[in-house]
């Protein structure tokens, strides 16, 4: 699942996030579009998990600010 946290410029610590991220799916991938104050998320925590996350590494979110990307997939691959 992909997501999107709008920081709204509210500094945050990229790599506590990252670290608790990666402990719970190591798998995840994680980026900052500082120009939109964006946090791009890949992960397979569904969006209440992504939040309590979140929560836990110090950057508490609102519900409305997570926003799920919609798939790309095409399902060409079988994956």
């Amino acid at each position: 699942m992909k997501y999107n946290i709008r920081t709204h410029e509210i500094p945050v610590d990229l790599a506590i996030i990252e670290q608790a991220l990666t402990e719970a799916d190591p798998a995840a991938l994680l980026d900052f579009d500082k120009a939109a104050s964006l946090l791009r998320f890949s992960s397979c925590l569904n969006g209440p998990e992504l939040l309590a996350l979140m929560a836990q590494a110090g950057f508490p979110v609102a519900d409305s600010a997570l926003e799920d990307v919609p798939s790309e997939c095409c399902g060409g691959c079988g994956g």
